[in-house]
């Protein structure tokens, strides 16, 4: 269906139909490893700005909507939540809707 179309045109067809196109993003985290191998998250950043992480929970292992599959945290960032993965490459991303 989109396979002659470019990038642009599949986004502008995706927004017409509402429907989502989401986007892998690799972020910076700031992270608290504790005795027991345990992971929280405590920033991350994201364009140049940090974040605070208000709060927390481990899911666990997750397919995204973008096709990956990592460690799920649910994370409460500025009222929100946000799917923050931690993969096994021990890179840190989230789903966008921006490229």
């Amino acid at each position: 269906m989109f396979y002659n179309l470019k990038i642009n045109q599949v986004y502008d067809i995706l927004k017409r139909e509402r429907m989502c196109l989401m986007f892998k993003r690799y972020v910076d985290v700031i992270v608290y490893h504790d005795k027991r191998g345990e992971i929280q998250p405590l920033f991350m950043k994201w364009e140049n700005k940090t974040y605070k992480i208000e709060k927390t929970e481990c899911i666990g292992m997750r397919n995204s909507h973008v096709g990956a599959t990592g460690v799920l945290y649910l994370c409460q960032i500025n009222g929100k939540l946000r799917n923050l993965y931690y993969e096994k490459k021990s890179r840190w991303f989230v789903e966008s809707s921006q490229p």
